[in-house]
């Protein structure tokens, strides 16, 4: 800690884990205590569309079998060569047991996700969760009817998460300006587009964290606002706390 009471957090120097690990142990010169007003935090919005073991499986049935169809991680949008329709159709097609074709494009006019086959199957959404990319492609947990086309009921999240919780496990009190806050949070909001440096600071509004007992090893994760952890793949994220009181 220095003179004007601040402490830098850097991923980067984490104590536990892998590189770029987003679920790590932080080793601090000075025990830190008491409350802190988050003055900054920068992070790259790196997040994945889609995560592997977050939103990756597609589970459906046809010529008799269930199947689970794993869509590459990796980031996508509804066209060019990063079309997750293509992906999905490719995806999907290795997987059958009926010998069939399937592919998946987005209707013109409203932007719906319609996945079409030459064999009946349906979507086992409703019965698989763990893992499932419904959410992001616009499909429901329900299973679909046994057709050779099935079309997702909402427009699909390829944005990935619009913000996420920076976790500090041993932040016992956390307050927001709005009033709303889980212990040990920083929220972040990502209104940046994929790749690009999110810089948040106080002004933008204000964040406090609390820390009732002295700790000098901090445990800290980043996760969407559901609570699954998030992968940084390969980029790093700082924040600056300084003491008030």
């Amino acid at each position: 800690m220095n003179s004007s009471n601040i402490f830098l957090l850097r991923s980067i120097d984490r104590t536990s884990n892998s590189a770029s690990s987003s679920n790590f142990t932080l080793q601090l010169s000075n025990s830190i205590l008491g409350s802190y007003e988050v003055e900054y935090v920068q992070m790259y919005n790196s997040f994945y569309t889609i995560q592997a073991g977050l939103n990756d499986k597609i589970y459906w049935y046809d010529g008799g079998y269930a199947h689970t169809t794993t869509i590459p991680p990796g980031v996508y949008s509804a066209s060019g060569s990063t079309n997750i329709a293509t992906a999905i159709g490719t995806a999907m097609s290795a997987n059958t047991s009926a010998g069939a074709t399937l592919t998946a494009a987005f209707n013109a006019i409203n932007g719906l996700l319609t996945i079409t086959s030459n064999y009946n199957f349906n979507l086992n959404f409703g019965t698989y969760t763990a893992g499932s990319a419904a959410k992001t492609l616009g499909f429901t947990n329900t299973n679909t009817s046994l057709a050779t086309s099935a079309t997702a009921t909402y427009l699909p999240n390829l944005g990935g998460p619009t913000s996420v919780n920076i976790r500090i496990i041993e932040a016992d009190i956390t307050t927001w300006t709005n009033g709303i806050g889980n212990f040990g949070n920083i929220l972040l909001p990502l209104n940046v587009s994929q790749g690009s440096l999110k810089y948040y600071c106080k002004q933008d509004f204000s964040q406090y964290i609390g820390f009732n007992k002295p700790a000098q090893t901090l445990t800290i994760s980043v996760c969407d606002t559901s609570g699954n952890q998030l992968s940084l793949n390969g980029t790093e994220f700082e924040i600056a706390i300084r003491k008030i009181k």
